[in-house]
């Protein structure tokens, strides 16, 4: 039997962040659910820490900022699968700060955004979104206004 392969080489130094597969397949997912481009988002690059708006610290993604930019205007609902991004700080799905882009999701805001306990950033701004927000997001008591 031969001898099993040896573990994967840390990356060198000054190398962009990577996460887990895990939440680099929620990221796709979320992004595509929203009818976002892939390639928009990954920019040919399978490395989540070269990616456009995403940021990875220590291993996760901690923040998404997934907004009207540069033609992405997003649409679609938001998934429940955004729940799996746990380690989330900063979750931007709104209009952007620059440009007259504007986001058009609607739908509810899943529950298991409630989830994502570390959040202290939400904003969904300029959307058309409905329903009532989910009693869930009080799990995120580090939100602030």
């Amino acid at each position: 039997m031969p001898p099993p392969p040896p573990p994967p080489l840390p990356p060198p130094p000054g190398a962009p962040p990577s996460c887990s597969e895990a939440d680099k397949a929620t990221v796709k997912k979320v992004w595509a659910a929203m009818g976002g481009e892939v390639q928009k988002l990954t920019k040919g690059s399978d490395n989540v820490g070269n990616w456009n708006r995403v940021v990875v610290e220590d291993g996760r993604i901690t923040r998404l900022k997934l907004v009207a930019w540069y033609g992405a205007e997003l649409s679609g609902v938001i998934p429940k699968e955004i729940g799996d991004l746990d380690a989330l700080t900063s979750l931007y799905l709104g209009k952007a700060v620059f440009g007259d882009g504007k986001n058009c999701l609607s739908g509810e805001i899943p529950k298991e955004i409630g989830n994502c306990t570390a959040l202290t950033t939400l904003r969904l701004d300029e959307n058309e979104l409905s329903g009532v927000i989910p009693k869930e997001i009080g799990n995120c008591t580090k939100l602030t206004c």
